[in-house]
């Protein structure tokens, strides 16, 4: 009788808990149109956006990528001379054309103001730039002389590592004045003055070559702290020793390193150091974040298995994260690497967790934790949407997920983040990249 008085209890709490996870879950469908969607053209607004175009900012994104922002100059005036309707319907055929003329390539296409589209590229700058001349060439045959009055200009920049969003938004905006004070249809593009990087596949041939060779592949290890500020984590981040000493961070070289056939190399000494890191004892439990890679290719897993095994004589000394979007596309596959990870007894997390795509996936997966972009809580928290954010917590409280806040490079983040009482956070300003030993 005892006994199944207490199966009866966990059965009522079970049944409790499946309640107050589908209603979240409703809640918060409800209102992800209103978070990620311009009512008017049913592109992606601004947040979500923005939001993308931090992913290509991480360290870790390993594609060329680019934004480019298309401007429709005087168009207040023609709303006044034609009426808001007319107006409106001018920016849905906008909309619809550049779908219709989207390149290969096109991560996004939203709504960043009333007068600016963005559109994100897996593509270098100049290629960005070639296809806001097509547009302009599309527009104008479109409409000929019926538009005169609303021209277009283009503004470009390459989403590289290392810079932050908002100086990606400055370099914009001081194009975009540049091409206004300016002839109309003008795209300028903002060129990197960083340092040198090959330039072509026979120069980066050659140098990843000498890059293997002389062993200059290596990893850095970021903390990551609780909210009250203690050490949880350190995460490694996979970088190449630039010829100049400093540096070279994955997304600038993963890109040719792929189209080269060099990516299995560099993965293959990014194994062999985590195998010897993990059958070492840290002060710290250490996070890898496994590409895609990983969860397709049988040989890959073995060796993923294999890293396990000497991690396994301590437990939770490891912790392997996947990236959001690799569960959305493959949830089976990363089921089964989570589901190998927990047996033994290490965790398993989500990175780069993306709130627009259904949250569902999670009660599948059952991760430990899932990172969050900080500018992406702060922008659903910071405008009214804090019902939102509740129902977001509540899920991942009911699932006992913790969320962790990343990419904090400002004092005004971190404080905005306190309020949220997040469960941990990680960015340069709490503790920059540092080699590894």
């Amino acid at each position: 009788q005892d006994l199944r008085r207490v199966v009866e209890m966990v059965n009522r709490l079970s049944m409790h808990v499946r309640r107050v996870f589908e209603e979240q879950h409703m809640l918060w469908q409800n209102h992800q149109k209103l978070l990620f969607v311009d009512p008017l053209t049913e592109l992606p607004n601004r947040r979500r956006l923005l939001s993308k175009a931090e992913f290509f900012l991480s360290d870790k994104n390993r594609e060329h990528a680019s934004l480019l922002v298309i401007k429709l100059n005087d168009y207040a005036n023609y709303r006044v001379r034609h009426g808001h309707a007319q107006a409106d319907e001018m920016l849905v055929e906008m909309a619809r054309m550049m779908k219709d003329s989207a390149p290969d390539g096109t991560v996004l296409i939203g709504r960043l103001s009333d007068i600016e589209f963005g559109i994100l590229l897996r593509d270098r700058v100049e290629g960005a730039s070639q296809w806001a001349r097509d547009l302009f060439a599309e527009y104008q045959r479109r409409y000929g002389k019926a538009l005169t009055r609303v021209e277009l200009s283009a503004a470009s920049t390459a989403l590289q590592p290392g810079k932050s969003l908002s100086g990606v938004l400055s370099e914009i905006d001081l194009l975009l004045a540049t091409a206004d004070a300016g002839s109309a249809y003008q795209s300028l593009t903002h060129h990197s003055t960083g340092r040198r990087l090959p330039e072509g596949n026979s120069e980066w041939f050659s140098w990843f070559t000498r890059v293997l060779a002389d062993r200059r592949v290596y990893l850095e290890a970021q903390p990551v702290f609780d909210r009250n500020y203690c050490l949880v984590h350190r995460e490694m981040l996979v970088r190449i020793q630039h010829d100049d000493g400093a540096p070279l961070e994955a997304g600038l070289f993963m890109p040719m390193a792929e189209k080269l056939g060099f990516s299995q190399a560099i993965y293959a000494r990014v194994r062999e150091m985590m195998s010897d890191i993990a059958g070492r004892v840290h002060d710290a439990p250490i996070a890898m974040n496994f590409p895609e890679l990983f969860l397709s290719d049988l040989g890959e897993m073995a060796h993923l298995l294999r890293i396990l095994a000497v991690a396994k004589k301590r437990p939770g000394s490891l912790l392997v994260e996947v990236p959001y979007h690799a569960a959305v596309r493959d949830l089976e596959s990363v089921t089964r690497v989570a589901k190998q990870v927990r047996l033994s007894g290490q965790l398993f997390g989500i990175d780069h967790f993306d709130l627009e795509y259904p949250i569902a996936t999670l009660q599948e997966i059952s991760p430990d934790y899932v990172k969050v972009s900080a500018r992406l809580l702060k922008g659903i928290t910071a405008d009214g949407a804090d019902d939102v954010y509740a129902a977001f917590r509540n899920l991942t409280a009911t699932l006992n997920i913790n969320v962790i806040a990343v990419g904090i490079d400002k004092a005004s983040l971190l404080e905005h983040l306190q309020l949220l009482d997040v469960d941990g956070l990680q960015g340069n300003l709490l503790g920059k990249p540092e080699s590894f030993e």
